[in-house]
């Protein structure tokens, strides 16, 4: 990311993974995407993060490597 509330591109690509996260796990029967956050690296605060957080249902399968 660029800054810390990211500009038009990092926002296009936050969306992206989304709806890429979104449907994989839907397909997958995991779960869902339940939001996002940007900000500031805690360990390089001169670096910015997009984290984006997912509830699995099943923890086994969502950490396989083969779904």
């Amino acid at each position: 990311m660029k800054s810390p509330k990211g500009n038009q591109r990092d926002c296009w690509l936050r969306d992206k993974v989304r709806e890429y996260l979104e449907i994989a796990l839907d397909e997958a029967h995991l779960g869902y995407v339940d939001g996002f956050d940007m900000g500031r690296c805690i360990s390089d605060p001169t670096q910015y993060v997009l984290n984006i957080f997912c509830v699995v249902a099943e923890e086994e399968r969502g950490i396989a490597k083969e779904l």
